[in-house]
């Protein structure tokens, strides 16, 4: 939100790309003239194949810090400071200096309506499209290390049985006998 230009990486040879490829082009556009940004924002994972570590590539072909899976962010001239939920519950509290990578897990800010004119007006912002070539890169440096092969669904599940008892004992006797009579666990 407030953005003043976007740039969409946009090319064929990006299609089945995996992570390291995805990075060397998200990397390579933000480079663009050489003067890396402050802050740079991105998401904790990808929703299409549920991995998590494109952020931390970006950042480390950037050579910048990087702090994932952020909730809480406070920014300064000085650097920022974060904070995240790790396993059993316990907060751990980063810091770093400019410039630096942010993956920010839900909930980290609320995002206000855009008023009318300011919709009017991000649609005169500059989105600018490139290719891997624009870049600098090649086919050969998105390539993926590896393939997908086959991607498979598991079998649909049979649609559950509804039992409406009169009462608990009701319930728990349809129970034990669908246990018995058609799971045959019993």
């Amino acid at each position: 939100m407030g953005a003043d230009r976007g740039i969409l990486v946009n090319d064929p040879a990006l299609a089945g790309a995996d992570a390291l490829g995805v990075a060397k082009a998200l990397a390579a556009a933000i480079k663009g003239d050489g003067e890396l940004p402050s802050l740079i924002f991105t998401g904790k994972l990808a929703i299409d194949d549920y991995g998590a570590s494109v952020a931390q590539c970006v950042a480390e072909i950037l050579g910048i810090g990087q702090m994932m899976v952020v909730d809480n962010l406070e920014v300064s001239d000085a650097g920022a400071k974060a904070s995240r939920r790790v396993e059993g519950g316990a907060k751990e509290m980063l810091e770093a200096s400019f410039p630096v990578l942010v993956a920010c897990e839900k909930g980290l800010n609320e995002p206000r309506y855009a008023s009318l004119p300011g919709i009017m007006k991000a649609k005169k912002k500059k989105i600018d499209e490139k290719k891997i070539a624009d870049l600098g890169l090649s086919a050969a440096d998105v390539a993926p290390k590896v393939k997908v092969l086959k991607f498979t669904l598991p079998p649909e599940r049979a649609a559950g049985q509804k039992i409406e008892p009169k009462d608990a004992a009701e319930a728990a006797q349809a129970i034990v006998n669908y246990l018995h009579n058609e799971a045959k666990i019993l």
